[in-house]
């Protein structure tokens, strides 16, 4: 049984600490949300403790939204305080911005939400467990088990579409021009026409694809668990070009920015890297150590490559060249990419961590 309920919190006011900054150009901490956290030198802000279930943050309106265990919260991003709180039981997927609302995956529905308030609009039950979705030109994409996949109106719930894939996928699709992209463990990527689920093309690769399709400049790019990095023609499928890049999985999905690719990858007993690659032939920039233990996708913003680390570090590199800019602990390993907006940089372990770029 799905049930859902809103409750509004008041802002903790007055709870701000003075942060530390790291260097003249580095990065400030400006907030962090955890329950029992002491004032004192190391102390950002003390909030509401963040269980992390579904790593995922996103960015809208002001708003960073962020959803745990039994709730999604809406946080204002200038000053921490939670803006509104809505109980979702049985939290699977998302959360997930498209206009002014806010979607959210329970392991057998889709529920729409006010962005602004927190408000109920709609629930559209499927009976099926969900894994992953995604949002994008009006519909609402989500993935299920036994390979399902459906299609929401955005603004109604109603159904417009099921298909099926060859498994189940493990990383949400991707949407762009009306195709939607998935990549999946039976190595393969698949694009389906987004307004009827029809399937355009099938694109075998020799390793399973866990890492969400990156879509961009008329090419599909997917990591997978062989370490190679792939792209495909976006109208196609036909392969363009791939790259070995790790002797570990590429199960995080690149950043594109300027007609580069961002990628995490790691080497055994090696460590962890940032690679920057031309998007058009997969010729390898630079490559960058940052840190160990697992890291996930890093995001790129104003000439500055931001990397979350699994050894409790968030690293800033010069997207040109990999240098290292700067880094600043987080006292945990991070499981969200880190969102850049407004000026300040949010990325989450059972924490919301902000940090300040003026």
């Amino acid at each position: 049984m799905y049930t859902m309920s809103v409750s509004f919190r008041p802002s903790p006011g007055g709870l701000a600490a003075a942060g530390l900054r790291q260097r003249a150009n580095g990065l400030q901490p400006l907030r962090e949300h955890h329950r029992g956290i002491k004032r004192g030198p190391a102390a950002r802000f003390v909030g509401n403790h963040l269980d992390v279930c579904a790593p995922h943050l996103v960015a809208a309106r002001g708003l960073i939204f962020a959803g745990d265990c039994q709730d999604v919260r809406a946080i204002q991003a200038s000053t921490g305080s939670v803006a509104w709180q809505a109980e979702i039981q049985d939290f699977a997927s998302g959360p997930e911005v498209l206009g002014s609302m806010l979607f959210v995956g329970s392991h057998d529905g889709v529920v729409a939400l006010d962005a602004k308030t927190g408000e109920g609009l709609w629930l559209t039950e499927l009976r099926s467990h969900i894994f992953r979705m995604t949002v994008g030109e009006g519909r609402v994409f989500i993935l299920g088990g036994h390979g399902l996949i459906w299609a929401l109106k955005a603004s109604t719930g109603r159904l417009l579409w099921t298909g099926v894939l060859p498994t189940t996928p493990q990383s949400d699709p991707a949407v762009r021009q009306g195709v939607v992209y998935v990549g999946t463990p039976a190595r393969s990527v698949v694009a389906l026409d987004a307004s009827t689920g029809r399937e355009l093309w099938k694109a075998q690769t020799p390793g399973k694809v866990f890492s969400t399709p990156v879509v961009g400049g008329g090419s599909v790019y997917v990591g997978a668990n062989n370490g190679r990095l792939y792209a495909f023609a976006a109208s196609t499928g036909l392969p363009l070009w791939l790259r070995r890049l790790a002797n570990l999985p590429l199960n995080r999905e690149p950043a594109l920015a300027g007609g580069v690719l961002y990628v995490s990858t790691a080497v055994f007993e090696g460590g962890d890297f940032v690679t920057a690659l031309t998007a058009s032939n997969g010729r390898v920039l630079w490559s960058a150590r940052v840190g160990d233990f697992g890291n996930p996708a890093p995001s790129v913003a104003n000439g500055v490559v931001y990397q979350a680390s699994g050894d409790r570090n968030l690293y800033a590199l010069d997207a040109r060249t990999g240098r290292m800019l700067s880094s600043f602990p987080t006292h945990k390993g991070m499981v969200t990419s880190p969102v850049v907006v407004n000026g300040m940089v949010f990325l989450s372990s059972d924490q919301l961590y902000a940090f300040s770029l003026r």
